[in-house]
């Protein structure tokens, strides 16, 4: 069977022509379509909107028991006990007064902690992922995190409901069973070759020529590859995020911005001042505002404070400086926790580094594999 690449759209100004290539411009933005990697930039942005919709649209959608609701928005509002959870577990440590520690900043200090370790966590887990995608990108030119929008045709919800598209991003590759490989090739039918993709990969593969069938080597290996790549990937995530948690539990975040006004703490001054505003004789207000513009004051310090104090946790962690509490007493690390940390860090970018080389390795053609490729020289594919 000859090959055929695709439509290779030609120079032509007839209006007719060009009228159609809009139309078809239209069809593909109007489907699921790939859309522009660009790191962090796309992630922040896919991620805010997954969260937004979460809270507000999903959620909505869910109680009301409407039947657009589907698994990827079921999974989207698993964020939302995450947050709520964390954010209740912080807020109570910063609104105890004296009840189970003997002074306030015992709790504000508890409350520093039990932040930073559930942002770096976050982050951990985040940099573990990343590392493994960007590893994998440049050993064999698989982008695990490649993003497409889907555009979703909803039912009616009521009577004359007109509202029926919904946007979602996934992303190629988040199926190792049922990778969008349709999405691969209409984009490149949109630029004139749908095996452009595979002709890239190939060659990537060690084809020095075009395969007749491009698609049959490719997708096998991009599937292993994915597989080995995942496996470590599920292992080192948690390993980095354990060295986040470890790192906001240092000692340096005990007393983070103490003579600073924080979200938490302003909300809860603000609330001991209506608590008591009975006997502040009208003066409740005021020092609610001036409460708030201390916050206010305080906020553009907020980054270089935070930097400061990981930097200086992170030389906690590394070195077994840091401390903490029990029963009262208080217990460095010591030369322990500094190969504890050492010994963490190891494991992490070990099992990192081993899920790259391992879906390096089988990667590239072997010599006993085979392909056909086209013989510019006649109309015939050849078995090499």
């Amino acid at each position: 069977m000859p090959r055929i690449d695709g439509i290779n759209y030609s120079d032509n100004k007839n209006p007719h022509f060009e009228t159609s290539r809009k139309k078809r411009d239209e069809e593909y933005y109007h489907g699921d379509h790939i859309i522009k990697n660009t790191p962090v930039i796309t992630d922040l942005k896919t991620g805010t909107d997954k969260f937004l919709k979460a809270t507000t649209t999903y959620t909505k959608k869910g109680l009301k028991g409407t039947p657009n609701s589907n698994f990827y928005e079921y999974l989207a509002m698993g964020a939302i006990p995450f947050v709520c959870g964390s954010a209740t577990l912080i807020a109570l440590y910063n609104s105890f007064k004296k009840t189970g520690f003997t002074r306030n900043m015992d709790a504000v200090g508890a409350g520093n902690k039990m932040f930073a370790a559930v942002v770096l966590y976050a982050l951990g887990k985040l940099f573990g992922s990343k590392l493994t995608e960007i590893g994998t990108k440049a050993a064999t030119g698989i982008d695990m995190s490649m993003p497409y929008k889907a555009n979703i045709t909803e039912v009616p919800d009521f009577a004359g409901d007109i509202d029926l598209r919904a946007e979602e991003f996934h992303k190629v590759f988040e199926s190792v069973d049922f990778p969008r490989w349709d999405l691969l090739e209409k984009q490149g039918a949109k630029d004139g070759n749908r095996y452009a993709y595979y002709d890239d990969m190939a060659e990537k593969l060690g084809y020095e020529e075009k395969l007749a069938a491009p698609d049959q080597v490719v997708q096998p290996k991009i599937k292993e590859a994915i597989t080995k790549a995942r496996a470590s990937a599920n292992i080192s995530k948690y390993l980095w995020a354990a060295i986040g948690v470890a790192i906001g539990n240092q000692d340096a975040f005990y007393s983070f911005r103490k003579n600073k006004t924080g979200l938490f703490g302003a909300i809860s001054q603000s609330i001991t001042c209506l608590r008591n505003s009975k006997n502040m004789k009208g003066n409740a207000g005021s020092q609610i505002k001036t409460i708030w513009n201390n916050f206010a004051k305080d906020l553009p310090s907020l980054i270089p404070d935070t930097w400061r104090t990981f930097k200086t946790a992170t030389k906690e962690f590394y070195t077994g400086k840091g401390a903490f509490e029990l029963r009262g007493n208080t217990f460095k690390y010591g030369k322990l926790g500094k190969f504890a940390a050492i010994g963490l860090t190891a494991l992490a970018a070990g099992t990192t580094l081993f899920g790259i080389a391992n879906a390096k390795i089988g990667f590239k053609k072997s010599k006993q594999e085979k392909a056909q490729f086209i013989d510019k020289n006649s109309k015939n594919c050849v078995e090499v």
